[in-house]
């Protein structure tokens, strides 16, 4: 039996690794640097290693040393690194098995660890988690409202794999319940209105319910206007409030929306560090905004301007980057369109090639990919009908029916992918 005093030193010698952790993580999140990030890592495994298996704080240590690999994961990729993470949380959880505040991070951890590696069975267990969190955070519970808004994220990914309508309205529910719960004065209000303007724009866009999206509008002008703290993230919010303003003008042909998403783009885009990871898709929502303008006004200005967006949206996004697809989908529709205008051959060409990426750099069972191959078919009819050659239209049909394939037939948008 280990004796008292050895208890003693233990418990203290995992205190100070903890405080050094934390020091290391603020001085990280002020700089930037990783080599600060990585010595908070190793401060954390101290603390795990240091501190007895028993011992109530111990849950603690596991749980803080799984959310720091994540944050190092954002910066390097790598897959190991987030796989100790997720088992570094179901070990908090194994200790700790009705704490919400545990379910809560080894259901992000799981969640972060499905979109990197496309595995069903994490995001499964994933969304059992964050469930179990939320059933474990009744009313009262000091951070039921992050709690929830963290469910709401991880249905948001397992809707996005799997597009059940039941699950999207589960997301709803849960986002306006850490609305609700967090009040007009929580520091993350922004960040919580933003994940229901998210649910409501997609509850619109699966369903239908076009009430909805002035609402999900509504929802990310408020997170911006949200006041800035130190758990803020503007940025995102701009981002969102521009595909949100997208979307409530290709359902209304309001100008004035139009407009304003185009203005929120350029505002995100020339906001965003250049070092910034999701980069990528600032840009390329620049690119589809501009897109759209052009469509309205027949600028060529406007086009030449969402082609140079999506060109450095691609560049900027690197094969295996989350958003790869996206960019070169948008930048697909750009060429198309730039070859619509000038006949130049070799922008049409560029994009049916850009387009055919983005379906291969997407998985099988995502939401996106019937949008992305219905965009697939329409360069390559452009392209069949440009050189008279019959196998881009047969690839044509072919990209056509696979992505009529893949919308339920309850899908309000499948009349349109039927009628391309």
């Amino acid at each position: 039996m280990m004796s008292i005093a050895r208890i003693y030193a233990q418990c203290k010698q995992a205190a100070a690794a903890a405080r050094g952790a934390r020091r290391a993580v603020y001085a990280y999140q002020r700089t930037g640097e990783l080599a600060i990030l990585e010595e908070a890592i190793v401060h954390w495994r101290v603390a795990v290693a240091s501190i007895p298996a028993d011992h109530p704080r111990r849950p603690v240590y596991l749980t803080n040393l799984g959310n720091t690999l994540r944050m190092l994961f954002e910066r390097t990729g790598e897959t190991a690194v987030l796989a100790e993470a997720a088992q570094t949380a179901r070990s908090a959880v194994a200790a700790a098995p009705t704490s919400p505040a545990y379910l809560t991070n080894l259901g992000l951890a799981l969640r972060a660890l499905s979109e990197h590696t496309g595995e069903a069975a994490i995001l499964t267990e994933a969304v059992q988690a964050a469930r179990a969190a939320a059933a474990a955070a009744p009313p009262g519970y000091p951070d039921r409202a992050g709690v929830l808004s963290n469910l709401g994220m991880v249905l948001h990914t397992q809707f996005e794999q799997l597009g059940q309508a039941a699950v999207l309205a589960e997301e709803v529910q849960a986002t306006r319940d850490a609305v609700a719960a967090a009040g007009d004065a929580h520091p993350y209000r922004g960040k919580y209105l933003n994940n229901l303007g998210i649910a409501l724009r997609s509850l619109a866009e699966h369903t239908g319910e076009i009430s909805k999206l002035p609402e999900a509008v509504q929802a990310f002008r408020a997170a911006v206007a949200a006041p800035a703290t130190e758990h803020s993230d503007r940025l995102i919010y701009l981002l969102n409030l521009s595909t949100g303003l997208q979307v409530l003008f290709e359902q209304t042909g309001d100008a004035g929306t139009l407009a304003d998403a185009v203005q929120v783009s350029r505002d995100a885009a020339a906001a965003v560090p250049f070092s910034h990871p999701d980069r990528p898709f600032y840009l390329s929502n620049l690119a589809t905004t501009l897109r759209l303008l052009f469509e309205r006004t027949g600028d060529a200005g406007v086009l030449a301007d969402a082609v140079r967006a999506g060109r450095d949206a691609v560049t900027a996004a690197p094969v295996g980057h989350a958003n790869r697809s996206k960019c070169l989908s948008a930048l697909g529709s750009a060429l198309v369109l730039l070859y619509e205008r000038t006949g130049e051959t070799i922008a049409l060409e560029e994009g049916v090639q850009a387009s055919r990426d983005a379906v291969a750099a997407i998985p099988a069972s995502h939401a996106y990919r019937p949008m992305f191959l219905a965009n697939v078919a329409s360069a390559l009819q452009a392209l069949g009908q440009h050189t008279g050659q019959t196998a881009p239209l047969e690839e044509a049909v072919r990209a056509a029916q696979d992505a009529v394939a893949g919308v339920a037939t309850d899908h309000p948008g499948r009349p349109v992918f039927l009628s391309g």
